[in-house]
Parts: C-alpha cells; sequence; structure tokens
C-alpha cells in the first residue's frame, strides 16, 4: 500500500551559516555523487513533496537555486532562528518544514512523515535522548510570533525556540528511533564530510 502524500506545505533550507569550522561554505561541498550538498538537499526536500522550497542564505552567498527563493534573514549573522523567522515569515502554506544544509543523511520519506504527523496549528520538533532536534521539524506558521519574540529579546537558540512552542501547544515533540538517529548527523567540520548520498 502506497504512502499518502504529505499535506501541502513550504520547506525553508537554512544554509546562511558562516560554516567557520568547516572552512568553506557548507552548501557547496561536494558529494560522492558529484552534486554539492546545496543540490542534494533541495532534491530532498522536492523529493518529500513541498509545494514550495525557501532558502535562507546570505545574498553574497551566491547561490544556484534554480526553482527556489532566497530568503534572506531579517536581522543578519543571528543564527538559523533569524532565517526560521524569516522563511515563516514568507511561507505560503501552514505547515514550514525546516532542513538544516548541514543533515546530509536525511531521508525525504522522514521529511514527509514529519509533515503528515503534524495540522496548520501543530508542528512536530523530533527529540533524541529528550533534546529536540529544531532544524528537521515542521512549525506551524503561526509560529512567527514566537520566533519574532525571542529575536527581538537577544535568544537566538532554535532549541530555546522549540521548547517555547511547545510550552505554547504550538509543536509536540516526536520521540527518534533508533534506526533514525543516523538521519541527524551532521556536517561541522572538514573531519565529518562523506557518507552523504
Amino acid at each position: 500500500m502506497q504512502a499518502r502524500p504529505p499535506p501541502p506545505f513550504s520547506a525553508v533550507l537554512l544554509a546562511g551559516g558562516r560554516s567557520t569550522r568547516m572552512g568553506r561554505d557548507k552548501a557547496l561541498l561536494p558529494l560522492a555523487d558529484g552534486r554539492t550538498l546545496l543540490a542534494r538537499q533541495l532534491a530532498t526536500l522536492r523529493a518529500a513533496g513541498a509545494a514550495e522550497v525557501l532558502v535562507s542564505a546570505r545574498a553574497e552567498q551566491h547561490l544556484p537555486l534554480a526553482g527556489t527563493r532566497l530568503i534572506p534573514d531579517l536581522q543578519p549573522d543571528r543564527g538559523p532562528l533569524a532565517g526560521l523567522a524569516a522563511a515563516l515569515a514568507t511561507a505560503a502554506h501552514d505547515r514550514v518544514l525546516v532542513l538544516a544544509i548541514d543533515l546530509p543523511q536525511m531521508p525525504p520519506e522522514f521529511i514527509a512523515r514529519l509533515v503528515g504527523e503534524s495540522t496548520p496549528a501543530c508542528g512536530v520538533v523530533p527529540t533524541r535522548d529528550g533534546r529536540p532536534e529544531p532544524l528537521a521539524a515542521v512549525y506551524p506558521r503561526a509560529a512567527v510570533s514566537v520566533a519574532a519574540e525571542l529575536l527581538i529579546a537577544g535568544e537566538l537558540r532554535a532549541v530555546e525556540f522549540a521548547c517555547r512552542l511547545a510550552a505554547h501547544g504550538l509543536v509536540r515533540w516526536r520521540v527518534i528511533a533508533p534506526v533514525e538517529t543516523v538521519y541527524f548527523s551532521n556536517w561541522n567540520t572538514p573531519a565529518d564530510v562523506g557518507g552523504g548520498s
């Protein structure tokens, strides 16, 4: 029996980090199949069924964004929460899936399941060992007000954003199964690179 497609959702790829520990732009890292990490992640979002694909990046990155829309941070250099806030303010759909550029093992099927488990008013944030994984999650577009409040207060941690949303009933936790933990392996330094599909 074929899985039902997820409801319409917007997706934002967070690719605007400075990649200081990596030493070069993570978005342009080459994979074994010849694609860049950017191309791989955009293909993942499309394969998951995203009706709209946004990319949070710095304008000076000059990334190849065919078929997507660049969403610059409203407040540059304030981390992934600033990019997520800008995307939530721009998204066309009530459900907004966020994916960090540096999660090269994330499969489209997992993303589609997260979206299917969400509602327009309540997103889904995976958790591992009781800790949220806020950069591969689904948020309701209404969460933009909470993101804005945190940015104004100088609170830039995406984990705090997810916890604040949970306290307001805007997201629910979803425990990551043992077989799913590999999806959250991220690339931060040159030593991490390898094994991305």
